[in-house]
């Protein structure tokens, strides 16, 4: 079984929803894994399709344009492939900014630590007001309340993050 057509039957069982849309993400998936890059013009070259560069592309564009990535599903799904060690997850917090165009789009997310990689598992896009792309108190909290909603507190082990988040200016 090829490797593309596992991953969409995991994912078609797990997150449900248009198979078209499902067979697409399993692509994207494993060109980001194949080409080590979230850039959509090196992905449109990854895909397991005899189609031009340029409709893949524009394909991937539609992709996110038109479809809400279910998270909580997604999120669930990588915590039945990724075991949980006897002490607990490690989670890590980060911001990362991606220039789309002129427009600079900045994304906290949640990720579970295994080896030596980060796997998302929750994420929100920070409003265009934040400061220079930081994130707020009530931006993390928020982002933690969406992982609690689907993992149970004690199953953390710890949660890491960056210096910038120790002592910000908006701490209550």
């Amino acid at each position: 079984m090829f490797k593309s057509q596992f991953l969409y039957e995991v994912l078609s069982e797990q997150v449900g929803g248009n198979l078209a849309r499902i067979k697409c993400l399993s692509n994207l998936i494993l060109g980001v894994i194949q080409c080590r890059s979230v850039n959509l013009t090196h992905l449109a070259s990854h895909q397991a399709t005899t189609a031009k560069h340029a409709s893949e592309y524009r394909k991937l564009q539609r992709f996110f344009e038109q479809w809400s990535i279910p998270q909580q599903a997604i999120a669930r799904l990588i915590l039945k492939k990724i075991p949980k060690p006897a002490a607990g997850y490690v989670l890590s917090m980060d911001r990362t900014n991606w220039q789309f165009g002129s427009t600079h789009i900045n994304i906290l997310t949640v990720g579970i630590v295994t080896h030596k990689v980060a796997v998302p598992i929750a994420w929100m896009t920070l409003p265009q007001a934040t400061k220079r792309g930081n994130s707020s108190y009530k931006h993390r909290i928020s982002l933690m309340q969406q992982v609690l909603a689907f993992m149970p507190a004690c199953d953390i082990y710890a949660l890491t993050m960056d210096r910038e988040y120790e002592h910000g200016e908006d701490r209550p």
